[in-house]
């Protein structure tokens, strides 16, 4: 299964260090059709409108890439994380906006997450605008869908993971004074409604970010982002 990524940057980063998932390359820029052309990659000229309609937008920067689709299973997710000692896991529950989507899988890659898991059917596609926002953190990271998350979380547990749901609540400890454990998974919900019911009650830790300010909360990438650097500054950039 292929699919199509836009943007100078995501295509970039995908060519240099997953060049044998680019089917093909498509741009408006005879310069970067030399460009590629010379890196070896098959290379397709075409006009601005007909790449505005292959992607539903307007935003691809003159490149667009056909790639091979290489999310994994959640039970060979679950077989690659065996083998950490120290790991990090971030669920997307039904984060609908692809901005949002690509901007948490952008800190994702920046922060070492070891595993995307987004639900199925209730969030956002993997779409061309997800793989621009996130620069290629949506192709890098590796990712699974899963059709219940619950479901998911729970097999987490059985390997030893801990579950902290970030979300605005009574029950919920600081962010700052929270002690990481080695291996975690981080839940981060909708944009409206925050983290399902049945999540939070299956999770061991619930997070809140205290903030200073008159606005009661972040948006959901930006949360994701500071709790992201957070974890590693305390464990440091090593680990």
């Amino acid at each position: 299964m292929t699919r199509k990524i836009m943007g100078k940057n995501t295509v970039e980063e995908v060519a240099t260090y997953q060049s044998k998932r680019v089917v093909s390359i498509i741009t408006c820029s005879k310069e970067l059709l030399n460009d590629y052309q010379r890196k070896g990659f098959k290379v397709k000229l075409a006009d601005k409108l007909e790449m505005n309609k292959l992607v539903n937008s307007d935003s691809h920067q003159g490149i667009i890439a056909e790639v091979n689709d290489e999310e994994i299973s959640f039970r060979d997710a679950v077989q690659l994380l065996k083998e950490k000692k120290r790991s990090v896991v971030v669920l997307l529950d039904s984060i609908q906006d692809p901005q949002n989507m690509g901007a948490i899988m952008r800190a994702c890659e920046c922060f070492g997450v070891d595993l995307i898991m987004h639900t199925k059917n209730r969030g956002s596609p993997i779409t061309a605008t997800v793989s621009k926002v996130s620069m290629g953190g949506s192709e890098i990271v590796p990712r699974c869908t899963v059709s219940n998350g619950v479901d998911a979380i729970k097999k987490l547990q059985s390997e030893g993971y801990w579950i902290a749901s970030l979300e605005l609540s009574d029950r919920a400890e600081s962010i700052y004074s929270f002690d990481f454990p080695d291996k975690i998974c981080f839940v981060f919900g909708s944009e409206g409604e925050g983290v399902k019911t049945l999540l939070s009650k299956t999770s061991d830790f619930h997070l809140i970010i205290p903030m200073l300010g008159k606005i009661d909360s972040l948006n959901v990438s930006q949360a994701s982002a500071v709790v992201l650097a957070l974890l590693r500054s305390k464990r440091g950039s090593d680990a």
